[in-house]
């Protein structure tokens, strides 16, 4: 009698605790995704490119990648600012869209000022690229050099 009622409770606490386990992890359904998205990071890499070994993608391929975007975002986002990617802002511009640019900064001084002296340059020949500083959190600014 005692194997029975201890065999009843471990059925019935292994019931409760699936029960409880299956309402608290119930799947949720999904919120529809918008139809325009803000903004995305715009890294224009295809099948076989890779950066580190300079092999980067054609301008075609970037212009063909910004025009799909273009259809379902406002802006992009990119991290360099030389090679193809230098080429991010006019076709930006083209398909009305905004840019934040950006500089990959890495242990080689001479890339560095290369990525630098574009991300000026880019900023003050479209008036499409936004440049953000952000001197703390709490005091985000946004300006144009």
């Amino acid at each position: 009698m005692h194997r029975v009622s201890s065999i009843t409770v471990a059925v019935v606490f292994g019931g409760l605790t699936f029960g409880a386990w299956a309402y608290f992890n119930a799947p949720s359904s999904e919120p529809p995704w918008p139809d325009r998205l803000r903004g995305v990071g715009f890294a224009p890499f295809q099948s076989g490119d890779d950066p580190t070994k300079n092999e980067m993608p054609s301008l075609e391929e970037v212009e063909a990648d910004v025009a799909l975007l273009s259809t379902r975002v406002s802006s992009l986002r990119t991290y360099s600012s030389t090679g193809p990617l230098e080429a991010v802002p006019r076709l930006a511009e083209k398909h009305h869209l905004r840019t934040s640019i950006g500089a990959w900064l890495d242990k080689d001084t001479a890339r560095n000022a290369a990525e630098t002296e574009a991300v000026i340059r880019l900023a003050n020949q479209h008036t499409n690229c936004l440049l953000y500083t952000s001197p703390s959190p709490r005091d985000r600014t946004r300006s144009r050099m």
